[in-house]
């Protein structure tokens, strides 16, 4: 061998062999190269490097550069860790924990099938505008991302999981490389005291052959541990971020993100690293020799089987993360969107306790109440072009601003009003507004609007509508026996609760005003029909069951009021008719 050696030396051109060159040429048959990468980590094992000659490999300069780069790469990837770890751990970032799917359950009974809640525009309950995704807020939102999580064609479950997989995937990829440049650095045989790292080959690039002790420490404290542990801390924090996201779209670029974050030491050395010290890591390779029995570890695949372990452990304990973000989201999404939504209720006036009724289809068909939707559309319309958001025609416009030449006939009400009539009309009760000429009017701009809505929509009250041409045809709706006072169930007439909609619009024609005490439904406090024109009037100025209730009982006290000042008036009348005539003036 020695001989083989030394005619090895000799081919190589060498005149007098010296032992180091012989101790390199004998192993380099049984020696194993692996080639440095472009990266942060692996910049930071040569900079202790030194030539054959004793000089430094790397100039001062570059290994304070290669040190600022690893400590720059540690801080950003441990700090995105730590708050990812952070995140999860908290239990309100979770996907809808416990508290977060009470609060929506909360919602859903107290609001969502609130009967004041309903559209009236198309007879849906806030919980039924939020599931279809007919409003936007948060929790339309929500509810439109969890539908699309639990989506059965492409499961969220199932991109959750892919996402994760790749990204352990990516991190046992790191892992690997991390341990093999570690063995491969510790496999090399001790320098001795003179002898340099490096040797340059043949082919022009350099080999490092052997390494002090101090400098594998060096090389450990400095990249080996810290790549290990941080490779680490990231494959746990990325699969808490990527458990944490439920939002199909947010998965695949939260994923991105991990990789970008994964891949920050080759960002930096791209960006940051010197040309000098570029070119000594593009042509350094590490030569050692394995031992026999980890050659034979290899040959029967020992570290592959124990990677593909590690792989199932950690994606069977991820798994459980996501079948417990699943789990949390299908009860999140059953009490926003699930069990029923058909029904409505209020508070009991008195009592306070719920009172619920169905309102589905049938039963909305069978009190009429889609017949009335075009009128809701209609305000809404009005609502649209006050607030500039509806390109109307210029008439309606003008109808809307009080700026047509009709709003200011004195038989014709426009909406908009001066601040001060405004505030006036709002500090009115029902009852107040009905007693006051200067309010209980024709609302005729509104009536306008709704019979043009409803005309354009057909049906029952499209087509009874279009034969009104203003409030002043309604007279004859309401007096002598109409249609409207006498209609109960025939549907090819105005419904009751058309009939109530159009004596709100049209107060005065519909005899709602103090001034008609000879209309059909007169207004004095204390007729038997009181509560019904409160009720009449509720429609025109809506209020809840409470405020309606007080308003009765008002209107209850006034009449008792009045027949108590009756009864005193009479006994006052009847005493002095007890006197005696020259007593009495």
């Amino acid at each position: 061998m020695p001989e083989q050696v030394a005619q090895v030396v000799a081919d190589q051109g060498a005149p007098e062999a010296s032992k180091e060159q012989i101790q390199d040429a004998a192993s380099t048959n049984d020696e194993e190269q692996l080639t440095l990468e472009s990266t942060v980590w692996d910049m930071g094992v040569i900079i202790q490097l030194r030539n054959p000659d004793g000089s430094l490999l790397i100039p001062i300069s570059g290994i304070l550069e290669s040190i600022l780069l690893v400590a720059i790469n540690t801080a950003i990837q441990l700090t995105f860790s730590y708050w990812a770890v952070s995140t999860y751990s908290d239990a309100g970032n979770k996907p809808f924990p416990e508290d977060s799917r009470g609060g929506i359950l909360y919602w859903r009974l107290s609001e969502g099938q609130l009967w004041t809640n309903i559209d009236k525009r198309n007879m849906l309950t806030a919980a039924n505008r939020v599931c279809s995704g007919s409003i936007t807020n948060f929790l339309s939102d929500a509810g439109s991302d969890i539908d699309d999580y639990l989506d059965p064609s492409v499961p969220g479950e199932m991109i959750q999981t892919l996402a994760i997989l790749i990204w352990v995937l990516l991190i046992m990829a790191e892992l690997a490389r991390t341990l093999a440049v570690c063995s491969s650095v510790a496999l090399l045989p001790t320098a001795q005291d003179g002898q340099g790292n490096v040797s340059e080959e043949p082919d022009g690039t350099i080999a490092v052959k052997r390494m002090r002790v101090w400098q594998k420490v060096g090389a450990a404290c400095l990249v080996f541990i810290p790549r290990l542990l941080i490779s680490v801390v990231l494959a746990v924090s990325g699969i808490f971020f990527l458990v944490a996201t439920y939002k199909v779209e947010d998965i695949i670029l939260n994923a991105c993100a991990l990789e970008i974050v994964q891949n920050v030491d080759e960002i930096l050395y791209e960006a940051l690293s010197s040309q000098t010290v570029s070119e000594v890591v593009a042509n350094i390779k590490i030569r050692s020799r394995k031992p026999a029995k980890l050659k034979s570890m290899y040959s029967w695949g020992v570290f592959w089987y124990l990677r593909f372990f590690l792989i199932i452990g950690t994606m069977a304990y991820s798994y459980s993360l996501v079948v417990e973000t699943k789990d949390a989201i299908s009860i999140a999404y059953s009490n926003l969107c699930g069990e029923d939504l058909s029904f409505a209720y209020i508070d009991h006036p008195i009592s306070g306790t719920p009172v619920f009724t169905s309102f589905d289809t049938e039963s909305i068909q069978s009190q009429r109440l889609e017949e009335l939707q075009c009128f809701h559309r209609a305000v809404y319309h009005m609502k649209q072009i006050r607030a500039g958001f509806n390109a109307a025609d210029d008439f309606s416009t003008a109808l809307i601003l009080n700026q047509s030449s009709d709003c200011w006939a004195d038989d014709y009400s426009c909406p908009e009003l001066s601040l001060a009539e405004f505030r006036e009309l709002s500090s009115l009760s029902g009852l107040q507004v009905r007693q006051d000429l200067k309010y209980c009017v024709d609302q005729d701009a509104a009536f306008y609007f709704i019979k043009m809505n409803c005309t354009a929509e057909g049906g029952v009250a499209g087509r009874l509508l279009s034969e009104l041409s203003s409030c002043s045809d309604t007279k004859s709706l309401f007096q002598d026996g109409g249609q409207c006072t006498m209609n109960t169930g025939d549907k090819t007439a105005f419904s009751p609760e058309w009939c109530t909609t159009i004596q709100n619009v049209c107060a005065r024609s519909g005899g709602l005003c103090a001034d008609q005490p000879d209309s059909t439904t007169s207004s004095i406090p204390g007729s038997s029909s009181g509560p019904d024109q409160l009720r009449l009037l509720s429609d025109r100025h809506p209020v809840d069951d409470t405020s309606l209730q007080s308003l009765e009982d008002e209107n209850v006290d006034l009449t008792n009021r009045v027949d108590e000042l009756a009864e005193q008036v009479e006994q006052l009348r009847r005493l002095l008719s007890s006197l005696e005539p020259d007593h009495k003036d």
